[in-house]
C-alpha cells in the first residue's frame, strides 16, 4: 500500500504562460496576431506570480497550522522578421510550491522550463507555404521530491522491475523522497519539414507543420513512480535514456479577435519509427503527444489574466498523462509597444489620405474607393468625394 502522497496544486494568482506555447504555450512562443510587414526584432516579456498564506486554529475538519503557496511564471520571447524569413525564440519557467500543516515542508507542485527556437522561410508563391526547422528543450529547474505523510519503506527497481538491493530506505512523516536532480529529466526535440498557413488573419491564424522529428531523453538517473499493490513498499523505477526518430505533425490555431482577448491552442504528434531502447510498446502505443492551450484576457496595458493548460504523454517515460493547469494574473511587457493606429475619418475631413488624380475624386457611380492610407490602412473604405487634402 502507499504510505505517502503527492501534493498537486493549481496555481491561482493573487498578484504569467504562450506560453504556448507560450503560451505553450507557452506564454510567449509567438506574437499572436501581430505579424507586420516591417522588418526588425520584436522582444516581449511576461512576469507573473502568486502568493497565498492561510492559518487555521481549531477549525472543524481542518488541521491546525499555517498553509503557504507560492508560484511564478516567467517568459521571454524574441521574434526577427525580414522579408520571407522569420526567426522566433522563446524561454519560459513556471513553478509552484506549497506547504501545509500535514506536510511540514514545501512540496513541488509544478516546475516546467522550456527553450524553443524556430526558423520559417515562406515561399514567394504561394505565400501560405514554406519550410521550417525547430529546436525545443524541456526540463525542470529544481530537484524533484515527494513528501511522505506516514511511515513506510521505499523500494528502488530497474526498468524491468528488479529490486536494486541496498538502495531502498525507510521514511517517516514529513521526510523527503528524492526523485530527480536539477535539470532532470532533460528532453530535446527537433523538427524539420513543410509549413502551411491555410488561414492567416488577425482573428484566426491556422498553422500546420509536417515533417521528420526526433527526441533525445536524458534521465540522469532520475526516478519515477511505479507503485503497485503487489508490494507493500512505495516502488520507484529508474528511468532510462533513449533516442527516437519518427514522423512529426503539429497544428496550431491562434488569434486576437478583440483587443482584450488573445488565444492559442496546439497539438504536437510524433510517431517514432526508431527507438534506441527495447520496450513492451508497439505501434501506436509509441505515439508522443503534447497539447497546450492559452486564453489571455487583457485588463490593462501591462496586466492580463492567463488561463493555460499543458498536457503531454511520452509513453517511454511514463504511459500516464502529465497535465499542468494555471490561472495567473500576469504582468506583460512588450517592446516596442504595439502601435494603435488611429481611425481614419471619412473624406474630405481626412488629413492623411495620399494625393490622388482629381478625376479619381469625382462622385461618379462605380467610382473606386480611395487608395489605402499609409497611416491607418482604412482610407480605402472612404467613399469617393469632391476633394481630399493630400
Amino acid at each position: 500500500m502507499r504510505t505517502s502522497a503527492l501534493v498537486a496544486m493549481m496555481m491561482l494568482a493573487g498578484g504569467a504562460a504562450r506560453a504556448e506555447e507560450p503560451i505553450s504555450k507557452d506564454l510567449v512562443e509567438t506574437k499572436l496576431g501581430q505579424k507586420t510587414d516591417k522588418a526588425g526584432w520584436f522582444p516581449s516579456m511576461d512576469i507573473g506570480a502568486n502568493f497565498q498564506l492561510g492559518h487555521s486554529h481549531q477549525v472543524v475538519g481542518q488541521t491546525d497550522g499555517v498553509t503557504v503557496a507560492i508560484g511564478a511564471a516567467i517568459g521571454a520571447g524574441l521574434v526577427m522578421e525580414k522579408g520571407q524569413h522569420e526567426w522566433s525564440t522563446s524561454l519560459g519557467w513556471k513553478f509552484a510550491l506549497t506547504r501545509s500543516p500535514d506536510l511540514g515542508e514545501f512540496s513541488k507542485g509544478q516546475d516546467d522550463v522550456f527553450f524553443q527556437t524556430r526558423y520559417v522561410y515562406s515561399f514567394p508563391r504561394p505565400k501560405w507555404l514554406g519550410v521550417f526547422g525547430k529546436f525545443r528543450l524541456e526540463t525542470a529547474l529544481l530537484p524533484g521530491w515527494k513528501v511522505s505523510l506516514g511511515d513506510g519503506d521505499v523500494r528502488i527497481e530497474d526498468w524491468e522491475g528488479n529490486e536494486q538491493v541496498g538502495e531502498g530506505y525507510s521514511v517517516g512523516p514529513g521526510d523527503r523522497i528524492n526523485l530527480t536532480e536539477s535539470f532532470s529529466p532533460l528532453l530535446l526535440k527537433q523538427n524539420v519539414g513543410l509549413m502551411a498557413t491555410p488561414v492567416d488573419s488577425k482573428p484566426v491564424k491556422w498553422e500546420i507543420n509536417a515533417g521528420i522529428g526526433s527526441h533525445e531523453f536524458f534521465a540522469m538517473k532520475g526516478l519515477r513512480f511505479a507503485d503497485t499493490d503487489a508490494t507493500p513498499e512505495l516502488d520507484l523505477q529508474i528511468m532510462r535514456d533513449y533516442v527516437q526518430v519518427g514522423a512529426a505533425l503539429e497544428t496550431r490555431i491562434m488569434g486576437k479577435p478583440h483587443a482584450f482577448f488573445t488565444y492559442s491552442a496546439g497539438v504536437e504528434l510524433m510517431q517514432p519509427f526508431y527507438t534506441s531502447i527495447d520496450t513492451d510498446l508497439r505501434g501506436i502505443d509509441f505515439l508522443n503527444v503534447r497539447i497546450d492551450a492559452l486564453m489571455r484576457f487583457k485588463l490593462w496595458r501591462f496586466l492580463t489574466i492567463d488561463l493555460s493548460v499543458d498536457a503531454k504523454r511520452y509513453p517511454v517515460v511514463t504511459e500516464q498523462w502529465q497535465v499542468a493547469t494555471n490561472l495567473l494574473l500576469n504582468f506583460h511587457f512588450e517592446y516596442p509597444a504595439p502601435v494603435q493606429k488611429p481611425k481614419c475619418p471619412a473624406c474630405p475631413e481626412c488629413k492623411v489620405c495620399p494625393e490622388v488624380p482629381p478625376a479619381a475624386l469625382s462622385p461618379v457611380e462605380g467610382q473606386p474607393a480611395l487608395p489605402a492610407c499609409p497611416e491607418c490602412d482604412e482610407c480605402a473604405d472612404c467613399p469617393p468625394c469632391d476633394g481630399c487634402p493630400g
